[in-house]
């Protein structure tokens, strides 16, 4: 790289969230107000309805922190909003549910879908995943994927549409259309430059030229974005340049939410830090929720300052208006009630802890019943010889 790039490129161990932030106008946000709003009260209104403003300003930094950073197949309840737990699950051609092995019926690679050249079909694909959603109580679909086949040989090749970026985006908006008026959220993926698997978490730095990226591998997302009205994006491993895609501010600021008008949250490609992967560029850079499935500092703003305070706000305003819009919220606030399995669960376990305290019971009368009967008595002055023959007697 040239001195210049090299300048730009940033891991864990180089990056600074304080020093980005050294020339930041933000103000602090307020946090932990009482103003009374739940989610629901937000459910259908346009991004900058003034409501929004009052609904974040209940939350707290810690509440902040929780949403963005537990985005692992779902996103967090903060009950302080009325915000549910929702489960996103993993695609690209189904529904897997990862963690109870529940999935749906599966459909045609989308390649297949791309080969038909048909919008219809396309549309009824993602009706048919918007309808298996409802029945396995899921919010968010993570696709469908749209990187550009650029050789025979990518390992992700099958779930992407095309070598043509007008046809992948129109098959491809189709397929978002039909989810979303179902009421679910489809992660429009791996934004952008996602052409290879090999060492794809390895810090792999993707070259090339702005004209190249607007004409053919940002198109069929800008198609998604604009045409297929998507809701949610989930970014790329892979560095564009000298810049991590998942915190690439021109990527992500400027052309997806400046540019196309894009609403919503971008949610990491899977978080496990990987040496590059921090919540504080991650949102202070247009990202908004880690793919984390465990708990780690680094998922997580940690400089709390006014413009990491700001960012978080923002990251959180987005998650919550993708989640508001969802069909989990489409008749106002949900009452919160528990899925058949947790009751299942609780009961089993309720049964389990009985037995176990009677087993125990049971076990300690046994053990004082065979000491009782071993003790020997020996009347004072008596020898052992006496007490033995005494006790052979009785």
């Amino acid at each position: 790289m040239s001195e210049a790039d090299k300048a730009k490129f940033l891991a864990n161990s180089n990056y600074d969230a304080a020093a980005a932030d050294a020339d930041s106008n933000a103000t602090m946000p307020t946090t932990g107000a009482k103003n009374g709003l739940v989610l629901g009260d937000l459910a259908g209104l346009d991004y900058n309805d003034p409501k929004w403003d009052q609904l974040l300003d209940q939350l707290t930094i810690k509440e902040m922190n929780t949403l963005i950073s537990k985005g692992g197949y779902g996103s967090p309840a903060i009950s302080s909003i009325g915000k549910l737990r929702v489960s996103d699950v993993d695609g690209p051609a189904s529904l897997n549910n990862n963690f109870t092995g529940v999935g749906s019926i599966g459909l045609p690679s989308a390649v297949s879908v791309a080969a038909t050249f048909n919008k219809e079909l396309a549309h009824s694909f993602g009706d048919a995943i918007g309808t298996m959603a409802h029945d396995m109580q899921v919010s968010g679909w993570y696709a469908p994927a749209t990187n550009t086949h650029r050789y025979a040989y990518a390992g992700r090749n099958f779930e992407y549409f095309s070598e043509d970026p007008v046809l992948a985006g129109s098959q491809v908006a189709e397929e978002i259309k039909g989810a979303q008026a179902k009421g679910v959220y489809a992660f429009l993926k791996h934004f952008a430059l996602n052409d290879q698997e090999t060492n794809r978490t390895h810090m792999l730095a993707t070259w090339t030229n702005e004209q190249a990226m607007r004409e053919v591998y940002l198109r069929p997302f800008e198609i998604g974005v604009k045409d297929g009205g998507a809701h949610a994006i989930m970014s790329a491993f892979n560095y564009i340049g000298p810049e991590y895609a998942g915190a690439n501010s021109a990527l992500l600021k400027n052309v997806l939410r400046d540019e196309w008008g894009f609403r919503g949250m971008v949610l990491t490609d899977y978080f496990a830090g990987y040496g590059y992967q921090n919540a504080d560029q991650i949102t202070r850079n247009g990202g908004d929720m880690m793919l984390a499935t465990l708990d780690m500092p680094i998922a997580t703003v940690n400089v709390q300052d006014a413009a990491g305070v700001t960012a978080l706000r923002t990251a959180s305003h987005d998650i919550l208006y993708t989640v508001a819009n969802s069909w989990m919220y489409e008749n106002g606030q949900p009452e919160v009630t528990r899925n058949a399995w947790e009751y299942i669960t609780w009961v089993v376990a309720g049964i389990l802890i009985l037995s176990l305290l009677g087993l125990e019971v049971v076990a300690i009368r046994r053990y004082r019943t065979r000491k009782a009967q071993a003790v020997i008595t020996v009347e004072p002055n008596a020898s052992i010889d006496e007490a033995g023959a005494e006790n052979t007697e009785e």
